[in-house]
């Protein structure tokens, strides 16, 4: 049931799959192919409803130690997708946003008789 895949940050349980991307954390349900995003702060409340449902459920979230186990993985695998996404930042940290803004790619469009002007000879060092 759980499957953890290798570095890519990909937990796997009961036919969903989580993973932290942009400051959040994605599930994506396979059984009814819907898609949700939660912040870090509601997953991490949620899992420790998972948690404390562990220690006083009885028998009702797990009757074998093997099921106990399980949960308690999923438990720490999804901290673990918490911590990735915090790393990341949230979205609407103006930080967090900028150095986004920053990492992305950058395109220039420019018309074909355009010139682009040489570097002074101060700024020709070779590149290491």
């Amino acid at each position: 049931m759980f499957d953890f895949l290798g570095n890519h940050g990909v937990v796997r349980w009961k036919g969903k799959r989580f993973w932290a991307e942009n400051g959040l954390v994605r599930c994506e349900d396979s059984a009814d192919n819907s898609y949700t995003v939660t912040p870090v702060r509601r997953q991490l409340h949620r899992i420790r409803a998972v948690h404390d449902m562990l220690g006083r459920s009885e028998g009702f979230i797990a009757q074998y130690h093997d099921q106990v186990v399980e949960h308690q993985n999923f438990v720490d695998d999804m901290i673990d997708v918490c911590r990735r996404a915090q790393v990341q930042g949230m979205p609407e940290d103006p930080s967090a946003s900028s150095s986004l803004a920053r990492s992305l790619p950058k395109s220039v469009s420019m018309s074909g008789s355009s010139r682009i002007r040489e570097l002074p000879s101060s700024l020709d060092a070779p590149v290491c």
